[in-house]
């Protein structure tokens, strides 16, 4: 983390530097939340990156399931972290309105997670052979 934040900080804003440091390593990019203000970012973020559980933790499931590959693993989480990102949005509006959550923040989160929902889930189809 400490390669990628000396590098290429300055290439990024600050909160695009939190959410790649979270995609990549949860424990790191929940610890730099704090350097957000807004509260329902952080509370968003937060909930992305508890669900996706970072390239690291990716990784180390490769490791320890060699043998077994990974199968429906990757889409699993994709699902998981697009519920959570869609739960969260939904959750934010609610529970902090002053933050700024805006309807059309919400309408755009749908729009980017349900095709990847259906991509998944279409690929994961393929994987088990349950086509229809």
């Amino acid at each position: 983390m400490a390669y990628i934040s000396r590098w290429f900080a300055q290439c990024f804003k600050n909160t695009h530097m939190i959410l790649i440091t979270g995609i990549l390593e949860l424990s790191n990019g929940c610890i730099m939340l704090r350097e957000i203000p807004n509260e329902a970012e952080c509370f968003i973020l937060c909930a992305v990156f508890l669900a996706f559980g970072g390239i690291c933790v990716t990784l180390q499931t490769m490791s320890a399931t060699q043998n077994l590959g990974l199968g429906l693993y990757v889409p699993g989480k994709i699902i998981q972290t697009c519920i959570s990102l869609l739960t969260a949005v939904s959750l934010a509006y609610m529970l902090f309105p002053s933050n700024g959550i805006s309807f059309f923040m919400f309408g755009c989160m749908i729009l980017i997670c349900v095709p990847i929902i259906l991509v998944s889930k279409r690929y994961s189809e393929k994987r088990c052979g349950n086509q229809e």
